[in-house]
C-alpha cells in the first residue's frame, strides 16, 4: 500500500518492478504486507528514484601484469561527463565514457567512476574489484586432483588447499573446485592471496571446508592484511577444544577479508569444566580486525563466550551477515567484545540466539561497537540482555529493530550498567 503508481507487485511471488517514468525522481515511502492466512506481518520500505545513476563493467577483473581492461559505462541519465578513477587514489585518470586501461603492478585496485550531468552528479566505487596477479592463477580440485601436479589447470590441479597456499605468493588467485576438504590450520603465512570458492564439478555448489571435529580451519596469525582473502567457502565443524577460534583465529595484527562463506556448527569446546579460553565458536579476534562480508552462521557455539565471534582489542568489520541458532555457555550468544574493541555491524540479522548468563546476541565490556541497520529477533539470556548486554561500553545503535527477544531478569532486548548508550530510529 501507498507505493508510486508505477510500482506493482506480484501478489503471489511477491516480486516489485516498474519502470520510474520522466519526472518521478524522488523519495517514495510506502507498506508491504505479507500473511500466511493466520498472522500478518508489514514492513516499511523506502524507494529512492534518482535522476541519475552510476555504473559500469569489465570485460575482465583477474588476470597476470601487464593486464589491459576495458571499462563500459553503464550509467543511466543525461550525463555530460565521467571521470574514471582506475585505482582510487583520489586523481581521475580518464574523462572517456569507455576507457581502457592498463594495470601495471601486481595487487588489488578499487574502481571509482563518478557522472555529471546538469541536474548533479552520482558515483559508483567497486571495492577490490580489479585483482592483477603476480604469477598467475592455481587450481584446486579435491575430487580430480592431485599434490603431485603442478596447479596450473583444471587438469593440472592439487588436492589440497593446504599445498596451494604453501606455493602460491602475493597478489596470487587460487580457484578451489567444490568439494570436501578435510584439512585444518590451513595458513596464509602473511602472504596476500585470494582464495576462490568456485563451482567447478557441479553448477551453484561451493567448496566445504569439513574440520571433522579435529581442529580450526583456519590460522591468521602473521598480519595478514585485507588482501588475504577467503571467498565462497562453507567452513563447518571445526572445534578446539580448552582454547579458542572454532573455525578462525585472527591475531597478532591480522585482519583478513572473509566473504560470501557460510559458518556451521563449529564450535570451542571444554573438557576440563574450567571455562577460561573456550570462546568464539567460530572466529576469534585478538588485536585484529578482520572484515567479514556477507556470511552465515548457523549452529555455532562456545562453551565460554561469544557463540560466534569473540573480540579482544579488535574492530572487525561485520556486513550483510545473518546470526541464526547459535549460543555461549556464558555470555554473548554470537558476539562477544571486550577491552576498547569497536566492531562495526551493518545490515546484520541476529535470530534465535542464547546465552545462558547475558547479551542472547552480544555481550560488550569495555566497547564501543557501531550497529546500522540490524535485526534482533528471537533472542534470548538467563540473565540480562535479550539481545544486548553492555557493561562499561559505548555502544551506538542506527535503524535497529528489536521483537521477542527475553531475559529471564532485566532488558528483554537492551541491559545497559555504567554504560552510555545512543539508540536512533
Amino acid at each position: 500500500s501507498g507505493q508510486p503508481s508505477w510500482l506493482s507487485i506480484d501478489a503471489t511471488t511477491g516480486e516489485l518492478s516498474g519502470t520510474p517514468p520522466t519526472g518521478s525522481a524522488g523519495v517514495y515511502t510506502f507498506m508491504v504486507t505479507v500473511t500466511d492466512g493466520q498472522r500478518t506481518a508489514s514492513k516499511r520500505f523506502v524507494l529512492v528514484v534518482k535522476l541519475l545513476s552510476a555504473d559500469f563493467e569489465a570485460n575482465q577483473t583477474q588476470g597476470k601484469a601487464p593486464l589491459t581492461v576495458n571499462f563500459t559505462d553503464k550509467s543511466r541519465g543525461n550525463i555530460t561527463q565521467w571521470q574514471w578513477d582506475f585505482d582510487n587514489d583520489g586523481t581521475v585518470d580518464s574523462t572517456q565514457r569507455n576507457p581502457t586501461y592498463t594495470y601495471s603492478n601486481p595487487g588489488w585496485y578499487t574502481v571509482k567512476l563518478t557522472v555529471t550531468s546538469s541536474k548533479g552528479s552520482d558515483n559508483c566505487v567497486k571495492e577490490m574489484y580489479i585483482l592483477v596477479v603476480t604469477n598467475g592463477v592455481y587450481y584446486v580440485d579435491g575430487v580430480n586432483g592431485d599434490d603431485a601436479n603442478g596447479g596450473s589447470s583444471w587438469s593440472d590441479a592439487w588436492k589440497t588447499i593446504g599445498k596451494a597456499l604453501s606455493v602460491a605468493d602475493d597478489y596470487d588467485l587460487v580457484l578451489v573446485a567444490d568439494a570436501t576438504y578435510n584439512e585444518t590450520d590451513l595458513n596464509f603465512n602473511g602472504k596476500k592471496i585470494y582464495l576462490k570458492g568456485v563451482d567447478h564439478n557441479n553448477a551453484g555448489q561451493r567448496p566445504v571446508i569439513d574440520c571433522q571435529s579435529n581442529g580450526r580451519a583456519f590460522y591468521f596469525g602473521s598480519g595478514e592484511t585485507e588482501d588475504s582473502v577467503i571467498d565462497n567457502f562453507v567452513i563447518q565443524n571445526g572445534e578446539v577444544k580448552d582454547t579458542y577460534g572454532g573455525a578462525i583465529v585472527c591475531e597478532n595484527s591480522s585482519s583478513p577479508t572473509i566473504t560470501d562463506c557460510v559458518f556451521r556448527y563449529n564450535k570451542a569446546k571444554d573438557t576440563n569444566g574450567l571455562w577460561d579460553d573456550e570462546h568464539g565458536g567460530a572466529i576469534y579476534c585478538d588485536g585484529s580486525s578482520p572484515a567479514v562480508v556477507n556470511c552465515t552462521f548457523s549452529g555455532n557455539s562456545a562453551k565460554g563466550s561469544g557463540g560466534v565471534i569473540y573480540c579482544t582489542d579488535s574492530s572487525p568489520s561485520i556486513t550483510d551477515c545473518a546470526f541464526i541458532c547459535s549460543s555461549a555457555t556464558l555470555d554473548g550468544g554470537t558476539i562477544y567484545c571486550k577491552d576498547s574493541s569497536s566492531p562495526t555491524i551493518t545490515n546484520c540479522a541476529f535470530c534465535s540466539n542464547s546465552a545462558s548468563y547475558s547479551g542472547g546476541a552480544i555481550y560488550c565490556t569495555g566497547s564501543s561497537p557501531t550497529l546500522v541497520n540490524c535485526r534482533f529477533s528471537g533472542n534470548s539470556a538467563l540473565l540480562y540482555g535479550g539481545a544486548i548486554y553492555c557493561t562499561g561500553s559505548s555502544p551506538t545503535l542506527v535503524n535497529c529493530r528489536f521483537t521477542g527477544n527475553s531475559a529471564d531478569r532485566d532488558g528483554g532486548a537492551i541491559l545497559c550498567y555504567s554504560s552510555s548508550l545512543t539508540v536512533t530510529n
